[in-house]
């Protein structure tokens, strides 16, 4: 197919996150293997359904692939690239752990890192360019959980 027809047909909506959790003082994120390969690691990610936001079908997307349920932060930013069936569009989302799902459906593997080690460990070149796009955003995340500490333990965290 060209380039051209490519360009034509509308792209394929998916939808992704970067979760977030706090360990000790220092941000990870949750990256998944991909159903196929265990040993290739992916953000969590998929298609949009028909009357559904790409938001939804974010947090969607991290129950089924991680087992995982989280809060919705805000966007990420947005990767696209042509595949054989056609241009495709990912909008992701910054998404905080909240905790672990009853209703995992895919059988994949979960990992924790930190942020330089999930981009490393990113099979898709697209998901590393967007983890670290969003690392500012990602570096306001932990700042915000530090400041929130220190206002509930007075003058200085106690972590």
């Amino acid at each position: 197919m060209t380039d051209r027809l490519l360009k034509r047909r509308p792209a394929i909506a998916q939808a992704g996150c970067i979760v977030l959790r706090r360990e000790r003082r220092t941000p990870e994120v949750l990256i998944v293997s991909t159903r196929r390969r265990r040993d290739r690691w992916v953000l969590p990610k998929g298609k949009v359904k028909k009357r559904e936001s790409a938001a939804d079908a974010a947090l969607r997307e991290l129950r089924e692939e991680a087992g995982v349920r989280g809060r919705l932060l805000g966007p990420a930013g947005v990767a696209e690239f042509s595949t054989r069936d056609g241009r495709v569009r990912i909008e992701y989302f910054l998404i905080e752990y909240r905790g672990e799902a009853r209703d995992s459906g895919e059988d994949r593997l979960a990992r924790w890192c930190e942020v330089r080690s999930a981009a490393r460990a990113l099979s898709h070149s697209s998901a590393r360019a967007i983890l670290r796009a969003a690392r500012p955003q990602i570096d306001a995340y932990a700042r915000a959980r530090d400041d929130s500490g220190m206002k509930r333990n007075g003058a200085r965290a106690t972590r």
